[in-house]
């Protein structure tokens, strides 16, 4: 199960923040902060092989992230 306890504790996960649309309930947002493009993408490696590939009226879309085509992702370090 994809959690925030569950992905907060994955290697480089500064951020993960799971929101419900509140006028369509069916609508997800997910929003993460990674140290690094690399952490990004071993999470999402991981992702694949916890919930298998994506296929249609699969769990996952086809495209599980759109971060690339709607916009640039920066990467931060935590300030303490």
């Amino acid at each position: 199960m994809l959690t925030k306890e569950t992905v907060g504790k994955r290697k480089g996960c500064i951020s993960y923040s799971f929101n419900q649309r509140i006028d369509v309930p069916t609508e997800f947002v997910l929003y993460e902060q990674w140290e690094s493009e690399e952490d990004l993408h071993a999470h999402i490696e991981y992702l694949k092989v916890l919930l298998g590939p994506a296929k249609l009226g699969g769990f996952l879309p086809e495209t599980l992230i759109n971060m690339f085509e709607s916009g640039r992702p920066y990467y931060y370090s935590v300030v303490e």
